[in-house]
């Protein structure tokens, strides 16, 4: 009797577990007259959640940028929004793997010498590489175009 019941809760389990696919898409502006910015769109399979952005000051490639979903999802983003993790509540948590990723700079202050300062904008799209993820695409809006 111990054994069917356990059959039947490995059952239960497979049937009813689903891989989801979380992605995201992150554009990192670094603009050294306003500051820095990154600004992350997060999916779980077919599920749109959410657009959240936020702000630093003299952020480089080392910086961790932790953004708090109200879904619960919890993304964390570093090397430009390159790398980093996705981490649900119940403690589940997988590295991104990185999809497809662009850059872009942009001209701030000329001079007669050229190009003095730039401003720099980093584009990724990055998912947890479930089974499920192949179904998936992420376009980039192509750096310069990407609302930030």
């Amino acid at each position: 009797m111990k054994f069917s019941k356990a059959i039947v809760a490995a059952v239960l389990l497979l049937t009813t577990s689903v891989q989801a696919c979380i992605r995201v898409h992150v554009v990192q502006n670094n603009h050294p007259l306003f500051g820095d910015g990154m600004r992350v769109q997060i999916w779980d399979n077919d599920d749109f959640y959410e657009v959240q952005g936020q702000g630093k000051r003299g952020a480089s490639g080392d910086t961790h940028w932790g953004f708090q979903f109200g879904a619960g999802h919890y993304v964390e983003l570093w090397r430009n929004g390159k790398e980093g993790f996705v981490a649900l509540q119940n403690g589940w948590r997988a590295d991104f793997h990185l999809i497809n990723t662009d850059f872009d700079k942009n001209c701030v202050i000329d001079s007669d010498n050229g190009c003095r300062v730039y401003e720099t904008i980093f584009e990724s799209c990055l998912n947890d590489n479930f089974g499920n993820c192949g179904g998936y695409t992420c376009g980039l809006c192509g750096g310069n175009d990407c609302p930030r």
